[in-house]
């Protein structure tokens, strides 16, 4: 499942969520920021590049600083090269 499409089923209203990527040694932030559950669905927030990632599950990871009562998503790392060539696809698409 994707990710908006896991928040719009999953994920109760007025949650805050942040998403990571598994590792090797267990999780790395994809990106440091965190988000209303609403915002994703709006498609206004700063994990919108993030919608299409396929959810692996949830984790219970510990953090410090800024909302530890966060929902931590756990989503597929998708490679770089693939989202540009994806992204390039869709502008020709549309000429």
């Amino acid at each position: 499942m994707e990710l908006k499409e896991f928040i719009e089923s999953l994920i109760r209203r007025n949650s805050i969520i942040r998403l990571w990527y598994p590792n090797k040694s267990g999780y790395e932030m994809a990106t440091e920021e965190v988000t209303m559950e609403w915002s994703v669905l709006r498609g206004d927030s700063c994990f919108k590049r993030f919608e299409n990632h396929k959810v692996l599950g949830i984790a219970s990871i510990c953090t410090g600083g800024n909302y530890p009562e966060a929902i931590n998503i756990v989503i597929e790392r998708i490679p770089l090269d693939e989202i540009r060539n994806e992204k390039i696809e869709k502008i020709l698409e549309k000429d």
